[in-house]
């Protein structure tokens, strides 16, 4: 299948497809944002592109870099950029989220961007359903943990990453933690009314179950449709790898559901 990937800036990158470029209605079609974890590689993300480009879908991928999430003045400037050009370059067009780990963090954050400049509000209209697999919840401790391993593979150094950035994190409280809890909530209370899938394991320390359960049923609390897929055991980030066919088929049929297909046109939950 022929595709095309141009970047948008240094942190985004559009994949299109070439056929839809000749002249086929491509604002029909759904735009996939894809949240990218810490450290994410363009091979890792390849196999979630392949995921959506046999629906032909086009996707806009996204890679935080930490800055984003140490300092979340960073992820503003960022998303402030990312609602404009959603605005500008897909009005009107159906999105499709799928995040992870930090990158929900980042989407969290976009939600206070749009609760901020409500001349946006239309984007988050747009959505028409959301993926979130291995959101990093449940207290500072494994936010450290995460990304010092996106940063470093020795333990050791893991280590002295992580007791320091837990350091930082109280120095910094008000522009950081607090902004963090407000995402949080915010995230809980979110205005998206469109159908969630959530993808988590028992023995993820950056993702404590319990927190996450507590989430889903706030969502549930407005009547959204939330579902999941949890493993006993798994890695961060890594449930496609570890468990591929569960994935998919937990995947495809949610996006069976939603009515995400090769020739298939949808709209978004107005």
């Amino acid at each position: 299948m022929c595709t095309k990937t141009v970047a948008v800036n240094k942190y985004m990158a559009l994949t299109t497809h070439q056929d839809e470029q000749q002249g086929n209605n491509s604002a029909s079609k759904p735009l996939v944002v894809l949240l990218g974890w810490l450290g994410a590689s363009t091979k890792a993300l390849s196999e979630f592109h392949q995921l959506y480009t046999q629906r032909k879908c086009d996707i806009l991928t996204i890679r935080p870099d930490a800055a984003h999430f140490l300092w979340p003045p960073r992820a503003h400037s960022f998303n402030v950029e990312l609602l404009k050009y959603l605005d500008e370059n897909h009005l009107n067009r159906p999105l499709f989220i799928h995040g992870f780990s930090v990158g929900c963090y980042m989407f969290a954050m976009l939600l206070l961007e749009v609760q901020d400049k409500p001349e946006y509000a239309h984007i988050l209209q747009q959505i028409c359903g959301q993926v979130y697999d291995s959101v990093v919840i449940g207290g500072l401790e494994p936010m450290a943990v995460g990304v010092a391993k996106s940063v470093h593979r020795n333990s050791v150094v893991r280590s002295v990453i992580s007791n320091s950035l837990l350091t930082y994190f109280s120095v910094t409280n008000k522009v950081t933690v607090e902004k963090y809890d407000t995402a949080i909530d915010i995230f809980k209370n979110s205005p998206v009314r469109a159908p969630y899938l959530f993808f988590y394991c028992l023995n993820d320390p950056m993702c404590d179950p319990e927190a996450l359960d507590a989430l889903m049923l706030s969502l549930k609390g407005y009547s959204y449709d939330v579902s999941f897929q949890c493993w006993p055991k798994s890695i961060h980030a890594q449930h496609l790898r570890k468990y591929p066919e569960e994935y998919k088929a937990t995947l495809n049929k949610f996006l069976d559901k939603i009515g995400i297909g090769v020739d298939t046109e949808i709209t978004s939950k107005l």
